[in-house]
């Protein structure tokens, strides 16, 4: 994993910025060590994490370019999607919850 691109320095000098954070040790210097089995772990799950609030986007940027307007249009259009948007709302604050959680306890 830690080792996938030896040659794009700018990508092993910010895996070993993070790797310095992530462990407190300011004195690793590369080549980058390997990761261990509950980091290659925790960075598959922010991968997966990743994808599943991605599905967030077309929303997001909806809202965020038409507002209100487009919100009215679609509960128009699809009343039920008001009840819905708890549940999907629910879903996402748990899906960066569990973001922030994995990224924490990296640190430990």
């Amino acid at each position: 994993w830690s080792d996938a691109a030896p040659d794009n320095k700018i990508l092993q000098g910010s895996q070993l910025s993070l790797l310095r954070v992530v462990r407190r040790d300011s004195n690793i210097e590369g080549p980058l060590p390997q990761f261990t089995p509950t980091e290659k772990y925790r960075a598959i799950s922010l991968v997966a994490i990743g994808v599943v609030a991605s599905l967030y986007l077309p929303e997001s940027i909806f809202l965020a370019l038409y507002g209100e307007s487009w919100w009215s249009t679609s509960l128009e259009n699809y009343p039920q999607q008001g009840l819905l948007e708890s549940t999907t709302a629910l879903f996402g604050l748990v899906a960066a919850q569990a973001n922030i959680s994995i990224t924490n306890s990296a640190r430990y």
